[in-house]
């Protein structure tokens, strides 16, 4: 082999390694551009994330604050409700004149012992859309089908005596 020959050789070698560094650095460049973008997407799907659990945060604490008033609402309902009730016989379409009640609070809220009618009323103020409850209807069915009594109890030092009366 001559020197010409091994010079080529040389030459060519030199070319291909020349070459092989040149794709490398090219293939070297590509991966940190790839793992670039990789970095830069990671971020954002967490930056996506981290928004996503500040909008659950933001949703939790906004239920938070709606229960919160809900229950004030609620509360301040049965407050006025029951200020309602307290002044119902002082209105003037009351059914019995005021001074004839008697607050019960259950399982009514007034009776009345209206003498000068010769009556006695059991009242149950409701508010709204409110209904008897099925212990109050059940009571009124009672009350309409005449199944009242009257019970006389008398303590003595023999003891508990009683007496019932009754229309039936």
């Amino acid at each position: 082999m001559g020197s010409l020959d091994a010079i080529i050789i040389i030459l060519v070698c030199a070319f291909s390694i020349a070459s092989m560094y040149g794709s490398s650095l090219k293939i070297k460049n590509e991966v940190k551009n790839l793992q670039k973008e990789l970095a830069q997407s990671q971020l954002r799907e967490q930056q996506q994330f981290d928004a996503g659990i500040a909008a659950q945060n933001a949703l939790k604490a906004k239920e938070e604050a709606y229960n919160t008033l809900l229950g004030q609402k609620k509360s301040s309902e049965v407050k006025v409700g029951f200020l309602a009730e307290a002044l119902a016989p002082l209105h003037e379409h009351f059914p019995v004149p005021p001074e004839t009640c008697r607050f019960l609070g259950a399982p009514f809220d007034f009776v009345s012992f209206d003498l000068e009618n010769e009556r006695i009323v059991f009242i149950e103020c409701k508010s709204n859309g409110s209904v008897l409850s099925p212990k109050q209807k059940k009571l009124k069915q009672l009350i309409l089908d005449g199944k009242v009594e009257f019970a006389e109890v008398r303590i003595g030092k023999d003891g508990v005596t009683s007496k019932v009366s009754s229309k039936m």
